[in-house]
């Protein structure tokens, strides 16, 4: 089947941003396996900007309308996307919230709570926002607890938040559905029914499968209700995509 000229269009800038990305120095990007890292929440918004930055003045320039930007993440990610759209978090408030949630989220962070400091929260609550952005995408974002009414009820960038129903690391009952009548008229919430935190991530070869089977993570490729993740997928970019025609993106 041949791509459709919206398709060539996202895959040509998708094209631009890895070779631009490969140029710039970004080493926040390059993840570890702590999960204390993970808490910098400073850091991708940092590097999203230090890419915009870049591809404006770079040849691929002319291809871009900067009135059409923006930014979808997953889970950290997601709470990259929020924080770029003007959300902004008061971080002491996600290890309080763990002191009486137990779920995957609380549990992965829990030891690296007693290494945030003063410097730490002041670095996670300032302003990550970026004013190009003309809409975002959050999927099953994290440390939503954390985020401050005010900054919600103020955010004048356009909002898709999208969480899965079977979320047991980031469940949409305690980490979103709070904070969800914060958010502006212009925001959408989308809960995907039978979707769990992984089913978002790429489908799983039999090597990867096998390979976390032996970690016991085999549940990072496995579907527990009744869609698979092909079917999650399809419901998922076909909400992002009316989104952002919606928005004008598209």
């Amino acid at each position: 089947m041949n791509p459709t000229p919206l398709q060539l269009e996202v895959l040509e800038a998708y094209q631009a941003a890895r070779h631009e990305f490969d140029r710039i120095d970004t080493p926040d990007l390059i993840a570890d396996p702590e999960r204390a890292s993970m808490m910098q929440v400073w850091t991708q918004p940092a590097d999203v900007r230090q890419l915009l930055d870049s591809l404006l003045v770079s040849r691929w320039a002319p291809h871009i309308d900067p009135r059409r930007i923006a930014s979808v993440g997953f889970s950290l990610g997601g709470a990259t996307a929020m924080l770029l759209a003007g959300a902004r978090l008061d971080f002491k408030r996600f290890p309080q919230f763990c002191r009486t949630h137990d779920d995957g989220a609380c549990r992965a962070f829990a030891k690296h709570f007693k290494t945030a400091d003063a410097r730490f929260y002041a670095r996670a609550n300032a302003d990550h926002s970026d004013a190009r952005l003309r809409a975002a995408v959050a999927i099953a974002p994290g440390f939503t607890e954390a985020f401050t009414a005010r900054s919600l009820a103020a955010q004048r960038t356009p909002l898709l938040l999208i969480t899965g129903a079977r979320d047991h690391q980031l469940p949409p009952a305690t980490h979103v559905l709070p904070m969800r009548h914060l958010l502006p008229a212009h925001s959408r919430h989308l809960n995907i029914t039978e979707a769990q935190h992984f089913s978002f991530l790429p489908l799983c070869s039999a090597g990867a499968q096998a390979l976390l089977a032996e970690s016991g993570e085999a549940f990072v490729c496995q579907e527990f209700g009744a869609k698979t993740r092909t079917q999650i997928h399809a419901e998922t970019l076909e909400a992002i995509t009316n989104f952002l025609v919606l928005q004008g993106v598209l």
